[in-house]
């Protein structure tokens, strides 16, 4: 968790502009490359474009394979027009610094607010922290997101989404629309998930309960820890 609390999974950033181009320099942690997924899921960002809640997707601000504190990549936008941009972030690595390069005599807006004024919660494993998407955008919560046009969190932790008590009262402090809880994969055992299911979720219950619009999703797989 002290390392993991650190990664972007799900982190995006959004803004209007009528730049040709979107540009990024980033300072990001030296790590290793992970051999079971892209270096471009580990640690590049996707860029979309969206009008009136359609999406589309841009291009991808592709890292260099080897290990380097960062680097800089442009994305070719092929119009100079008011558009809403995402950028998605790294989903298994870290971003100290990042700045956005726009061309010259552009203009920025606010972007676009969501279609629907809710908010989808997420905790789990690694599954939810999008291991092995191909491209951060390619994260399932990211896919759900765009065609909802609705905000999320991403809150997965590969190999160490435990269901604590004290997670479990984190989360249920975050007003959400729908909580989805998938955690059940980093269990050792099924005798585990028994101890930990009611006092992990019940906070979250009550929460839901005094809630008429809020949502709780929870997934069962108790298989052993599995990442």
């Amino acid at each position: 968790m002290e390392s993991l609390n650190r990664h972007t999974a799900g982190g995006r950033f959004r803004f209007a502009t009528d730049s040709p181009y979107v540009a990024i320099q980033t300072d990001q942690p030296v790590g290793e490359t992970m051999p079971h997924i892209t270096k471009l899921g580990q640690s590049g960002f996707d860029v979309y474009v969206s009008e009136k809640g359609d999406y589309h997707y841009v291009g991808s601000l592709i890292p260099p394979s080897a290990a380097v504190p960062g680097y800089s990549a442009v994305v070719d936008c092929k119009t100079r027009r008011m558009r809403n941009y995402t950028i998605h972030m790294p989903l298994y690595d870290g971003v100290n610094e990042m700045y956005v390069g726009l061309a010259k005599g552009s203009e920025v807006r606010a972007c676009e607010p969501y279609a629907h004024p809710m908010l989808i919660l997420y905790y789990g494993s690694s599954i939810t922290q999008d291991g092995c998407a191909s491209r951060p955008g390619n994260g399932y919560q990211a896919m759900i997101a765009r065609k909802l046009d609705a905000d999320f969190i991403n809150l997965g932790f590969s190999g160490s989404a435990l269901g604590e008590t004290a997670m479990a009262e984190y989360l249920a402090g975050i007003p959400c629309a729908v909580f989805v809880c998938d955690y059940d994969y980093n269990a050792p055992s099924a005798e585990s998930l028994a101890e930990t299911h009611e006092p992990a979720l019940s906070p979250i219950s009550e929460i839901a309960a005094g809630n008429t619009d809020c949502v709780c999703i929870k997934t069962e797989f108790p298989c052993g820890n599995r990442g």
